[in-house]
């Protein structure tokens, strides 16, 4: 400790071995809690980060399965950006979080859920086109809006139409997201964004959503967790409930989310199997773009172009 005119403060060593002393604290109640659940039935309350598409298709049906099959289990669910819930993960004030990363995952425990279509969404208004798909091109020659987070998402995007000579016309970045869906809302602007955070909004006829294609745009839904300790009963638990939501989604909801295919590098990385693992360096955009959108099966096979930033 150093002694001043005004108090008391820790040293440089001070403040490193404060550091080390609470993750040691918080290893040692992580093992108490442990060894105590597996003595008891599983109990508890899992704090759930999720990006806000994520919130609106899984929070409901979470706490509803949660209620019929472990209802000693509690969770918290806390909506955010993906930027922040990695964040919270990475100091423990999160204990799983679903979304799309945009960052890298060192030192994260994380598994892939399922992959999300990506739409042109615009107000609904007579003579647009409602459902169906649009190709790349048209949609970028259109005013485009994202969020101020999507830095890494629009470089993907101006990377797609590079080659093709296109000139993406983005005239706003706004702070949120439902800044960004009220915009859509008022007619001010269209924008390339996944189907999730506007489903409501499509459902009622208030703005309309096309498939783009030529070539078709996926990214990757992955489950995150602290790196370097066991999960709990009720973490586990829970993170089972959500992979069985994610399967009946994908067999709800064919085209709109598809299922993540162990064969393929998706641009997060390598699924050479689909396991949970712990991530390396890697801060690739979870996106990945298909120039061909024959469905496999009938016909020649689609091929994938792994597009990286």
């Amino acid at each position: 400790m150093v002694r001043h005119s005004r108090g008391v403060e820790p040293t440089e060593a001070g403040l490193r071995m404060l550091g080390h002393a609470r993750a040691i604290l918080a290893r040692a109640q992580e093992a108490v809690t442990e060894l105590r659940s597996l003595a008891t039935e599983p109990q508890g309350t899992v704090l759930l980060g999720l990006t806000p598409s994520m919130n609106a298709m899984l929070t409901l049906p979470l706490l509803k399965r949660l209620s019929a099959e472990a209802p000693q289990v509690r969770v918290r669910p806390v909506a955010e950006l993906w930027l922040v819930l990695t964040e919270w993960v990475n100091n423990g004030r999160l204990d799983i979080a679903i979304g799309f990363p945009i960052t890298s995952l060192e030192g994260l425990s994380w598994e892939p859920l399922l992959g999300e279509a990506i739409y042109f969404v615009e107000r609904a208004r007579p003579g647009v086109p409602h459902g169906g798909t649009i190709t790349f091109a048209e949609a970028a020659s259109h005013e485009l809006v994202l969020t101020v987070t999507s830095q890494r998402y629009r470089a993907f995007l101006e990377e797609i139409a590079k080659p093709h000579g296109i000139d993406i016309r983005i005239v706003h970045q706004m702070q949120s997201v439902a800044t960004l869906r009220d915009l859509l809302i008022q007619g001010n602007a269209a924008t390339i964004m996944p189907l999730g955070v506007v489903a409501r909004e499509v459902a009622a006829g208030t703005l309309t959503a096309r498939r783009v294609v030529a070539p078709e745009i996926n990214r990757e839904v992955v489950l995150m967790q602290p790196g370097g300790r066991s999960p709990s009963k009720a973490e586990q638990i829970v993170c089972d409930i959500i992979r069985t939501l994610a399967a009946e989604t994908m067999q709800q909801s064919p085209g709109f989310w598809i299922p993540v295919e162990p064969s393929i590098k998706f641009a997060m990385g390598a699924l050479e199997e689909p396991s949970r693992r712990d991530s390396a360096d890697d801060t690739r955009f979870a996106v990945r773009a298909e120039s061909n959108t024959t469905p496999r099966g009938k016909g020649a096979a689609a091929v994938d172009d792994l597009l990286r930033l």
